[in-house]
């Protein structure tokens, strides 16, 4: 299962979805990803792994360059979000995504590490 939100704010991305995100100016470390208050909130008490990273992905849009990179965490469940859904992973191509997102979704490596 994979677990999105649709955006609905007025920007450029609204009514695309993304996963669940941290934003920060600086490359994270794992140890800040795993400690950051919207994994924690999503996760709950729910025990989760860390299954792999990607590699950074990038995006420029007119007012800012977007690094963003992706993790791959394997649970058993998620606490309850009215923000977020979860979906198989098959029905991602059914789902607008900003282009970052589709170039990560594209990565041939992507499709290697989602058969673990």
């Amino acid at each position: 299962m994979v677990c999105l939100r649709e955006r609905t704010g007025k920007d450029i991305w609204e009514g695309l979805y993304e996963f669940p995100m941290w934003e920060s100016r600086q490359a994270a470390t794992e140890k800040e990803i795993i400690g950051s208050p919207g994994l924690k909130e999503l996760m709950g008490k729910n025990k989760f792994q860390v299954v792999g990273w990607s590699g950074v992905q990038t995006q420029q849009l007119s007012h800012q360059f977007i690094r963003a990179q992706f993790v791959r965490i394997r649970c058993n469940s998620l606490s309850a979000s009215p923000n977020h859904f979860q979906i198989k992973a098959e029905r991602l191509e059914d789902f607008p995504f900003p282009r970052v997102i589709k170039k990560h979704l594209q990565d041939p490596v992507y499709h290697i590490s989602r058969q673990n």
